[in-house]
């Protein structure tokens, strides 16, 4: 326990202390994100604080931890590597979709099937327990590049991203911890630690933005530990504390907020006849701010949301698939049925909800797409 925390402490220091010369260095060669467009936010600031959080986070971990223990997971920490110079890269010079993806691909090849992270089987999801080995690395995979971008794409508000990422890591990490796996909590509790100490800039008025770099990176960690968690969790014995019988069910809950909202603004889209993945501003945070709700209100009440979801978990733990998914979705829609109630509450006379997305999304027709990523992500920045 006190190598863990140490490397909490050292991670936090190293991101706080780096990004005031990120900043500084970022500003005066004009590396910033510029106003326009539907990007509102006020100001020349930069969007690579992901550099930090990465510095941090891979210094406390090697500081802590000698490099022969990884074993396997020295490819966990080569396909994070590949990530992050892909979100750097994309954010100095925009890359390609295709040339994204294909990253996105390797790098989660590199989790699944060298270090061995991956879904072996269904878990008795839909009654299905064996799946062949080859569908068990497509599943895998394609889980891998879904939740990786469903993280990105959240990353619309001053604190949104760092402040889910902080909750999710600290569910996960108080759970590996618990069941023995040292060296993982280690790398959770530093990447936590990187991304507190990256907050502190981020909160709104935000003073730098995480970018690609960031954003891909926390996304990329938490879908590989979230196959890691659920494969875990099922070898697990049956009498065992804290076995979770809902362990895709618990991983859903615990990601819930970027899942939900993006599997949401994509079938609203394709209902619209817009292509799944042209940007617009129906992300469920752009919804909450039409209530009037500032950048640093959203983000809080959109992540006691995804609290409630952890505990709700939790309180299923000895409940089958059967019961946690359903609960889970059907917590997740009455929230968006409770947002669509405040929100003609507000504008009575106004449009319905569905006419004034519409509306919103012609708006920026203009706009092209590029990729999973959206750019729509920092459009509410102010």
């Amino acid at each position: 326990m006190p190598d863990i925390i140490s490397s909490f402490i050292t991670a936090f220091m190293l991101s706080f202390m780096l990004l005031p010369l990120v900043i500084k260095v970022f500003k005066w060669k004009n590396i910033v994100d510029t106003p326009g467009g539907r990007k509102i936010h006020k100001g020349q600031i930069p969007s690579m604080g992901g550099i930090a959080i990465f510095f941090g986070f891979l210094m406390a971990v090697v500081m802590w931890r000698p490099i022969e223990v990884f074993g396997n997971f020295q490819y966990f920490f080569a396909s994070l590597v590949i990530i992050f110079i892909l979100g750097l890269r994309d954010d100095l010079i925009p890359l390609k979709a295709y040339h994204k993806l294909l990253g996105q691909l390797f790098a989660a090849f590199m989790v699944v099937y060298l270090n061995d992270i991956r879904l072996n089987s269904l878990y008795g999801l839909f009654g299905i327990v064996h799946v062949p080995d080859l569908l068990a690395y497509a599943i895998s995979i394609f889980t891998i590049i879904v939740i990786t971008n469903s993280f990105n794409l959240i990353d619309g508000l001053d604190g949104l991203a760092s402040t889910l990422a902080v909750i999710t890591l600290t569910a996960y990490d108080a759970w590996f911890y618990l069941t023995g796996h040292s060296l993982l909590s280690l790398m959770i509790f530093s990447l936590s630690g990187s991304i507190i100490g990256f907050i502190n800039f981020n909160w709104s008025p935000a003073k730098i933005f995480m970018g690609d770099t960031g954003s891909l990176l926390i996304g990329f960690f938490l879908a590989s530990i979230s196959l890691y968690f659920i494969d875990v969790n099922y070898n697990l014995p049956g009498s065992y504390p804290l076995k979770f019988e809902a362990g895709i069910g618990t991983a859903v809950c615990v990601m819930m907020m970027p899942i939900f909202d993006t599997t949401r603004i994509m079938i609203s889209r394709k209902i619209r006849g817009k292509s799944p993945f042209s940007p617009d501003k129906t992300h469920i945070h752009h919804l909450v701010m039409r209530l009037g709700l500032n950048h640093a209100n959203t983000a809080l009440i959109m992540g006691g949301i995804n609290v409630v979801f952890i505990i709700m978990a939790v309180a299923l733990k000895n409940y089958g698939e059967w019961i946690v998914i359903p609960a889970a979705i059907a917590l997740a829609f009455g929230f968006s049925f409770v947002l669509d109630y405040f929100l003609k509450v507000k504008f009575p006379k106004k449009k319905s909800l569905r006419a004034q997305i519409s509306d919103m999304s012609k708006k920026g027709k203009d706009e092209d797409s590029s990729d999973f990523s959206d750019d729509d992500a920092e459009d509410e920045r102010a």
